[in-house]
């Protein structure tokens, strides 16, 4: 198999073109979409992630969270914050690809565990 080199920044602007069309479509059918970021800690790279999707919100034109929290908070804290803004926008949809982090919630927080699934 061959490697193919792509232009990274042209399909970066073919993809943010879909998700700008996309946002239209949905926004004209009353559908209200938003962003939502938690930032834990002072790290530079999660502040620089962290600013590049306030940009994106703003240029989409769509709501846009940041939760700041401290370092030193455990798991725990983290996914209570989610629970609180799933309570504060109900169609807010969390997603967390490290099925570990379920884990040790289920076992050691049965129930912020159990409110975050039935989300």
């Amino acid at each position: 198999m061959n490697a193919e080199i792509i232009d990274g920044t042209a399909a970066a602007a073919e993809l943010y073109e879909a998700l700008a069309i996309g946002v239209k479509e949905l926004a004209s059918q009353d559908v209200s979409l938003g962003l939502a970021t938690i930032v834990v800690g002072e790290d530079p790279r999660s502040l620089a992630y962290e600013a590049r999707v306030r940009r994106l919100a703003a240029s989409l034109d769509v709501h846009y969270v940041n939760e700041r929290l401290d370092a030193g908070i455990d798991l725990a804290g983290v996914l209570t914050t989610v629970d609180r803004l799933m309570d504060e926008f109900p169609d807010f949809l969390f997603s967390q690809s490290q099925t570990t982090i379920y884990d040790t919630v289920r076992r050691f927080d049965p129930a912020l565990f159990e409110r975050i699934g039935r989300r």
